[in-house]
């Protein structure tokens, strides 16, 4: 983290998540390796707020905020939702008979895709 939230910004962060609080703290090999117990946190704003201000790579990352609300941005489908952008996820239309030909979407387009031969994982 380059530049780590302060006391003040976290307490700001506590106060305006829209998760429960112990989602802000990620609870990885690190925080086991600390021999943290994962209840000490549930619902103890305090406690996650002394945690995070000690060991700030313990915070969850990404936190989006905006308009004075908070979520972790896991999974990324929350973060499309949270910033009230696209729709969660787009219709497959390739062979819906209700668009013409030559329009986006439409089968006789899906012929012009060029296929690779050797597909890479992403």
């Amino acid at each position: 983290m380059k530049t780590p939230p302060d006391r003040a910004t976290i307490e700001r962060l506590v106060s305006i998540i829209e998760d429960p609080v112990e989602d802000l703290v990620r609870m990885d090999a690190n925080f086991r390796k600390l021999g943290l117990v994962a209840g000490d946190y549930v619902d103890n704003p305090d406690a996650v707020v002394d945690l995070l201000e000690q060991r700030k790579a313990l915070m969850q990352r990404p936190l989006i905020v905006r308009d004075g609300r908070a979520v972790v941005g896991r999974p990324k489908s929350r973060v499309t939702r949270f910033l009230g952008g696209m729709r969660e996820s787009v219709p497959d239309t390739r062979n819906d008979p209700s668009i013409p030909p030559g329009r986006p979407g439409a089968t006789e387009n899906a012929k012009n895709i060029r296929q690779d031969p050797y597909p890479r994982a992403l």
